[in-house]
Order: C-alpha cells, then structure tokens, then sequence
C-alpha cells in the first residue's frame, strides 16, 4: 500500500459511468490515479479500458452504508491517502406533487434523497479521513435547481436534495478548513450528452437552450473544467462556495 507522495495523486470519482462523472475521470486521469465508483460495472470498467492501467473500477449501491464502508476498502487496498473526491452520483428528478397519495409521496422522497444526497454525505464522511492534510479536496456535483426549485412542477424533491448538498459542502467546510482541505459545490445548467439529458427530446432541449443567455448547452467537458480547477494548488483559498456553471441561466 503506498500513499500519494511525490507527483502521484489519488481521485475518488462517484458516479463516473458516464455524463459528467466520466468527462471528469477524463479530465484528471492525466495527472491522477482514479477510482471510478458506482453501480454499473461493465460501463465503468469500459471508462477504466479508455482511460488506462492508472484507472480501477469499484463497484458499489453509494446509497448503503456497507457498500461505502465495502468501496472504500478497496481504495485502501492501495493507497493510504486520497487527495479528492468527487461526487457526481446524481438522477433525473422523481416528480413529487402535491396531488400524490401521502405514500407515494414519502417512496418518492426517500430515493430522491438517498440518491442526490445521502450517497454524497455517506462517501464524504468515509474518504475524508483519508484526504491529504494539507491538499485534500472534495467537490460535489450539484444543480441550479436548489435556488430556483426546479423548471416544472414535481421537481421540489430534486432541488430540496441538491439543496442539501450545497449545505452539506458548506458545512464540511468549516470543519476541514483548518486541516487544509476544501470543499466546493459545482451547479451545472443544462448540461447536453448526460445519462439523463441525452434522452431528453429535440423540444425539450431546444427550450432549455433558448432559456440559457449564453445560447448553447453546456457539456460534460465545461463542468469537468471547473472541477480540475478547484482541485488544483491555484484553488487552496476557495472554499464552501457553490459554482455555477450554467450560461447565465440562474
């Protein structure tokens, strides 16, 4: 088991199958070792063959206490310190109406939040003992939702549990900041070629274009950029903000 001294460094990467998670793996697999982590094996060990012998798949349910406890076994299994994690373990927003039975409504809210949140505050409390002191860095992949509540209607579950991990960053910060580690939430727009939006039909693309000032989608590749950003040396004085990454949509 060797750490991440010298120039090797060690990414955690949730949720990295594909969409934003993967665009990230690509982005830091030039200068990092990563773990790509979720729940579809085949599609991550498919991103670990493009990427290279640097690049090792864990399989795991983010949502489940052993399953964490499980995936970071694994890391340990090679590495005593991680130097950041990212969580992009996210899904598309479970409608929750106000005209839905009281049961319904309570099923949808739970896999809404263990999704979007608890799998993030999971993975959090379990890597942040291995983050380098100084160096570490956490970053979440949020959304614009949790400050307008969502697009359409149904959508309050979502933005209440990307909300929650806006808080949890700032939260985490405060407590890590004095050990030199930075935790940061990016809020992506309308991000085109996701596992969620790439099925999403030409009129509905089309809208959520025309509602973004810069005049395009965003893509994978623009959120990754932010993240290699906040991961970097540059970015050691900035922390518990949230980032947009949105066009001018918000």
């Amino acid at each position: 088991m060797s750490g991440s001294a010298g120039q090797e460094k060690i990414a955690v990467i949730t949720g990295a199958g594909s969409g934003i998670g993967r665009s990230v793996a690509e982005a830091l697999y030039p200068s990092h070792s990563v773990f790509l982590v979720g729940r579809r094996a085949e599609i991550l060990k498919d991103v670990a063959a493009c990427l290279g012998q640097r690049a090792f798949t864990v399989t795991a349910d983010l949502t489940e206490r052993a399953d964490v406890e499980a995936a970071v076994g694994a890391i340990t299994g090679r590495y005593a310190t991680v130097d950041a994690l990212v969580n992009c373990v996210g899904a598309r927003p479970i409608p929750l109406l106000t005209t839905m039975p009281l049961g319904e409504i309570a099923a949808a809210w739970r896999q809404e939040v263990a999704v979007n949140l608890t799998s993030a505050v999971l993975v959090s409390y379990a890597i942040a003992p291995l983050l380098r002191r100084p160096g570490g860095r956490i970053v979440h992949i949020g959304s614009i939702a949790a400050d307008s509540g969502g697009r359409n209607a149904g959508s309050a579950g979502y933005a209440a549990a990307k909300a929650g991990l806006q808080a949890l960053s700032m939260g985490l910060s405060r407590e890590l900041a004095p050990h030199g580690i930075t935790v940061n939430t990016v809020s992506p727009g309308f991000v085109a070629g996701t596992g969620i939006t790439g099925s999403w039909s030409a009129e509905l693309t089309a809208s959520l274009v025309a509602d973004t000032p810069a005049g395009r989608p965003g893509y994978p590749g623009d959120v990754a950029s932010i993240v290699s950003y906040l991961l970097s040396e540059s970015a050691s004085f900035i922390t518990g903000q949230c980032i947009r990454v949105d066009g001018g949509m918000t």
